[in-house]
């Protein structure tokens, strides 16, 4: 397979949505046009509930095992595979069918770290569920382990390319949720 299109076959895989397939499915509504408008695990349980969110969540995160593993097979490496996470995370945050309106991110982005180290993503979950129990903030929490990710890679001990990849990888998520972190922000300067 030629890398070109191997680029255009990734991201054709990062545009299965998981949560606008299976609330059309389950509902016949479009979740484009529910909640914060996104395609993603926690705009689905808005109108599916927690089954809706583990779901949506799990196919997501399936969708970016299944990705690493096909790269894997046909022995993409380096820069090339971390194009392919790229593309990938692209191809799910804008799906050209659903006019380039997806999810933000996390749980795709998730899988294909799963893929690349367990170990890396069970760390992500410690730091994860440590800073909310300090916090008590899911959102913060949420941002401050997507930030202090390229950390964690590091400290893993991976190489430059794929700290540099990753990282990039951070840079992707954190512009799909800019709506969201200033949204936040605004919130703590109204508040009390």
């Amino acid at each position: 397979m030629t890398f070109p299109f191997a680029i255009l076959a990734w991201y054709a895989i990062g545009c299965v949505s998981t949560g606008y397939l299976l609330t059309r499915w389950l509902t016949g509504k479009d979740i484009r046009q529910e909640g914060s408008g996104s395609t993603g695990a926690r705009n689905v349980s808005r109108v599916l509930g927690a089954k809706g969110f583990a779901l949506t969540f799990a196919g997501d995160m399936l969708k970016g095992l299944l990705a690493m593993l096909l790269a894997h097979a046909l022995e993409f490496s380096g820069w090339h595979l971390m194009a392919l996470v790229w593309a990938t995370l692209l191809g799910h945050i804008f799906p050209a069918q659903l006019r380039f309106k997806g999810g933000k991110g996390l749980a795709v982005g998730f899988g294909m770290v799963a893929f690349i180290n367990p170990w890396l993503a069970l760390s992500v979950v410690a730091l994860l569920g440590t800073l909310y129990l300090l916090s008590r903030k899911y959102e913060l929490s949420s941002f401050l382990t997507i930030v202090l990710f390229p950390g964690l890679v590091y400290l893993w001990g991976h190489d430059a390319t794929t700290l540099a990849g990753l990282s990039v990888m951070v840079a992707i998520v954190l512009a799909a949720h800019a709506s969201n972190i200033v949204q936040f922000f605004q919130k703590k300067k109204t508040s009390p």
